[in-house]
């Protein structure tokens, strides 16, 4: 059961005011062992993964070595190459804030 427990702590954002719930996230304190065998397992899919070219080459977000960043750099080089071949390319960025906590998890 010590495996399964976590400790949370509210942890104050910068810059907000201390009296609002809203100005604290939660932070889980786990037991070490389950982070070492979340690791443990999180690498093994991602290996898998990658050995089986299940991973999309577009797919930035929680891969090692990309990011926003690089996800970024590949799209200014895509629109530079349309342009370059007189095409043209439609861009949006969304960024969507506290997304999680407005998808319906019903």
């Amino acid at each position: 059961h010590l495996l399964k427990k976590a400790i949370i702590c509210p942890i104050q954002k910068a810059n907000t005011q201390r009296c609002l719930p809203k100005s604290y996230r939660p932070v889980s304190l786990t037991s070490h062992i389950i982070k070492v065998f979340e690791r443990i397992v999180r690498g093994a899919i991602v290996k898998y993964l990658e050995d089986n070219d299940l991973l999309p080459k577009n797919q930035h977000g929680f891969i090692s070595g990309r990011s926003t960043l690089s996800q970024l750099l590949h799209q200014i080089e895509h629109m530079i190459r349309a342009w370059e071949d007189g095409a043209t390319t439609d861009t949006i960025y969304l960024d969507f804030a506290k997304a999680f906590d407005k998808v319906d998890h019903n």
